[in-house]
């Protein structure tokens, strides 16, 4: 259910006992083949599909993300509109406020763009003091794949295991799949810097810069892709909030299932897989691992 659709009597009966999804997303060049809007795409198409396995209620997104380093994005493009931290911080604090003034509990903040994660972290954090009954969880959508699954697409693909993510073949296929319309598959083009950077330089050399801001090869990238990874993202998230975000008795199909530890857990490389973070405002923090993507 989208609230955004909702008139406020449907809302003011719907927001106590479901979950309650904020896309977060942002506002920049994907290459020649994916639109601008790609982050917010995905994040609120997944959350539609999440409505489908449980009860949720999902948001209005938010369209606009924090700086990349443009070492991950081959350079500036234009398009790119970006906010600063310190703003999405607020954005994402003011709006879970209200949401829990009206009687929401549960939410879950799913992150499309990759600078966004610890200024969502920093809100979940900030909402304590006046929260106390929520309980939230961050997740970045790649953080429900698996290293597993990466591996295998990119030896089916016959490429390297690069960063498939940006604009290339993981993002595309699952565009080719969420929504097909928006991806133009006649520019669909491999691009790469001429020098990859783990450390930021400023101004970015030129060496470090793509042609068309796509990371690495977008070429091989399809729907059918697309659904398996789509598919490891809900059902793990699924699993997550079952145990992370408990519903009411009942609320949650299969929640009975996944009381203890997602069954995945122990199948993914732990320097790769990170457990979203979960806050209790009791001041604990719990189910946390090592970051990555």
């Amino acid at each position: 259910m989208r609230a955004g659709e909702m008139t406020w009597p449907e809302y003011q009966d719907s927001v106590s006992d479901r979950l309650c999804v904020l896309p977060v997303g942002g506002t920049g060049a994907h290459g020649p083949h994916l639109p601008l809007g790609t982050d917010t795409i995905v994040v609120t198409e997944l959350a539609d599909l999440l409505c489908g396995r449980m009860p949720c209620l999902v948001l209005p997104a938010i369209p606009y993300g924090c700086r990349t380093n443009p070492v991950r994005t081959g350079g500036e493009f234009p398009g790119n509109a970006d906010i600063r931290g310190t703003t999405l911080t607020a954005l994402v604090t003011e709006v879970v406020a209200a949401m829990y003034e009206q009687g929401a509990r549960r939410f879950l903040i799913l992150n499309g763009h990759y600078a966004n994660a610890p200024f969502i972290f920093e809100a979940c954090a900030d909402l304590a003091p006046a929260a106390p009954e929520a309980q939230l969880m961050t997740v970045s959508w790649w953080d429900m794949t698996t290293e597993r699954t990466r591996d295998a697409i990119a030896r089916e693909c016959g490429v390297p295991r690069a960063d498939d993510n940006h604009a290339a073949i993981v993002e595309t296929s699952i565009m080719m799949h969420l929504a097909p319309p928006s991806v133009r598959t006649d520019r669909i083009i491999d691009d790469s810097a001429e020098q990859v950077f783990r450390h930021t330089v400023l101004p970015l050399p030129s060496s470090a810069r793509t042609k068309q801001g796509v990371v690495f090869r977008a070429s091989g990238a399809n729907a059918a892709i697309g659904a398996r990874v789509v598919d490891e993202i809900l059902g793990n998230l699924v699993r997550e909030i079952a145990v992370n975000l408990p519903a009411t008795t009942g609320d949650v199909p299969g929640s009975e299932i996944f009381a203890g530890e997602p069954e995945y857990a122990e199948a993914v490389l732990p320097d790769r897989y990170a457990f979203p973070s979960v806050l209790e405002f009791d001041g604990s923090a719990r189910s946390t691992a090592p970051s990555g993507s």
